[in-house]
């Protein structure tokens, strides 16, 4: 398995996950362009990709999947729900590219298998993915763009080698930042973004002992700091482990560029 983020934030979200010879994205919220750029870099091309995994109809996670899915022919899988509202916003995926999902329902792409799960937030029906490679068994977990966890989603990332954790906000910086009442309430609530702390709960619960990475995602550049987010995630972790347990490595997945590779060791699939 390698996995990269290619962006993660409000301007944009992607991920790029290589099972075998299977390659997906994770949400395609960056342009064509960038997407295509990102995976020239790795020595890939649009037409290499054969699935898309959509979490939600939001525009930093679905703006590049019009013009990427039709130069890659790729198949592209969200909810029945997520398909709507993606049509509802006039983007338009060709019929025999759209293939549907359902949380806690299993499916495969090549050398991949991919389990959705429920997240909680305010689109129609967002989820998130563990992708496994069914070569080497590794897997990676998202888990972004949600409000709150509950024990599902916990299961689900459990097992992991590699945890992507929303670490949206510090609550002191939302709450003493620029944006409006109404915006800070939604980022806040139950189907807004978890926090500093929430993510690390979350990721406190998931760990296990295959767990060897955990990347913070989706940082508010208004509402957060990068060292407060890692500072919070390993103050929990430190609480949650053993003794004598190593902490796994913790990165902070940058906004608008590629960001940190998995295993760290690799730094592109084919070098």
């Amino acid at each position: 398995m390698f996995v990269q983020s290619f962006a993660s934030g409000s301007s944009g979200n992607c991920y790029f996950v290589s099972c075998g010879d299977t390659l997906i994205l994770l949400d395609a919220g960056i342009s064509c362009r960038g997407i295509t750029g990102a995976l020239r870099l790795n020595r890939y091309s649009p037409t290499d990709i054969q699935g898309i995994l959509l979490t939600h109809e939001h525009s930093d996670h679905v703006k590049g999947v019009e013009v990427f899915a039709k130069r890659s022919k790729a198949k592209v899988f969200a909810t029945p729900d997520t398909w709507s509202a993606i049509q509802r916003l006039g983007i338009e995926v060709a019929q025999g590219q759209q293939f549907v999902v359902e949380a806690g329902c299993s499916f495969e792409i090549g050398d991949a298998k991919v389990t959705p799960f429920p997240a909680y937030h305010d689109s129609c029906d967002c989820v998130g993915y563990v992708v496994e490679d069914k070569i080497t068994g590794q897997r990676v977990g998202l888990a972004t763009d949600t409000g709150c966890f509950d024990q599902g989603m916990v299961d689900a990332l459990h097992g992991c080698e590699l945890l992507i954790i929303e670490s949206n906000h510090d609550p002191e910086m939302l709450a003493k930042g620029p944006y409006p009442s109404f915006l800070k309430r939604r980022i806040a609530g139950e189907k807004g973004h978890l926090s500093n702390q929430s993510g690390a709960d979350l990721a406190g619960k998931a760990i296990s002992s295959r767990t060897e990475c955990i990347w913070l995602a989706h940082l508010s550049i208004e509402n957060n700091d990068p060292e407060l987010a890692l500072a919070t995630m390993q103050r929990v972790l430190e609480r949650q482990l053993e003794r004598g347990q190593d902490l796994p490595e913790i990165s902070v997945v940058p906004r608008a560029m590629l960001g940190p590779v998995y295993p760290k060791e690799r730094i592109s699939p084919l070098f």
